[in-house]
């Protein structure tokens, strides 16, 4: 029997999840690998693990007898990576921190540089792909994320503030436009899409829901693109009002939405948490972070 243990990932997260759908969102590939991979999985062992019904796919009894111990397993090599990850990079003092880029390089630029000038020692890698780090598997040692809440239950650490998001466009724009003064009048209105990682997704949820995808005339695939078209007079763009307010090229056409329950937290694993490279950075950063709660409460 060969079999490929990385299919174990997609066993779990189909279980987890319930459809091969969930496990493709949550493992980041296409729906056609996650059922490929199942299928292999079944053909190594010889034996179905899940039943397709309608209402999802539900284990079999071998894919009850397995779940344990691919459960196990998996938790075995999350620690493994972790360790010597985390182990790696002690040796080196680095501490990576994975977050959206437009917070990166405005509101927390000061911050980073403060951290870096209180331990010289340090080297800060600061990840902005958009990308969502797993910090169990050792990719990050700390993430500063916009959710609603942390899905993985082995993160720790603390909600900053409300991430609250509001339409914005530049001063030319409205001089020759004018302003929406509500949701409804934004569909008459130039919208840039897009954002890249977590932004795009909250964005994209948001104007389909309101039925505004139509208005969308130019898509950009980081969030710092969506600032630099909205600024240049391009159209209107949902930016973090935390980053926009600060921007004096840049007129908040109305209150801010509050459709996006997501908040900015300060993370890392529970794993590192007693990491002194690790702790120190956290503790740095929570305090200076907070400080900017004020500015996204209007």
């Amino acid at each position: 029997m060969t079999l490929n243990w990385d299919d174990l990932r997609y066993f779990l997260a189909v279980e987890r999840g319930g459809s091969t759908l969930a496990a493709a969102r949550h493992l980041k590939v296409s729906q056609p690998t996650v059922a490929r991979r199942i299928a292999a999985l079944e053909m190594a062992l010889g034996t179905s693990l899940f039943e397709r019904l309608p209402s999802g796919y539900h284990l079999t009894e071998a894919g009850r007898e397995l779940l344990p111990h691919a459960q196990e397993m998996h938790a075995n090599v999350e620690a493994l990576c972790a360790t010597v990850s985390a182990r790696a990079r002690a040796a080196r003092a680095v501490v990576r921190i994975t977050l959206d880029e437009i917070y990166a390089v405005t509101v927390l630029a000061q911050a980073f540089t403060e951290l870096r000038d209180r331990y010289p020692e340090l080297r800060i890698d600061l990840d902005t792909t958009g990308e969502i780090r797993d910090l169990a598997r050792g990719e990050a040692e700390v993430a500063i994320r916009s959710c609603a809440q942390p899905e993985d239950p082995d993160l720790v650490g603390r909600r900053l503030f409300a991430d609250n998001f509001g339409f914005y466009c530049s001063r030319e724009y409205a001089e020759k436009n004018g302003l929406p003064r509500t949701t409804a009048e934004l569909a008459q209105h130039r919208i840039i899409g897009g954002g890249g990682g977590g932004i795009a997704r909250a964005y994209d949820r948001w104007l389909m829901s309101k039925g505004l995808n139509d208005a969308v005339v130019m898509h950009h695939g980081s969030a710092m693109g969506l600032m630099t078209a909205a600024k240049s007079g391009a159209g209107i763009s949902a930016l973090p009002c935390i980053v926009a307010e600060g921007e004096p090229d840049l007129i908040r056409c109305f209150p801010s939405t509050r459709d996006n329950p997501s908040s900015l937290w300060l993370l890392t694993h529970a794993r590192l948490r007693k990491n002194p490279h690790v702790r120190a950075v956290v503790d740095f950063l929570y305090p200076r972070l907070r400080r900017l709660a004020p500015r996204t409460t209007n």
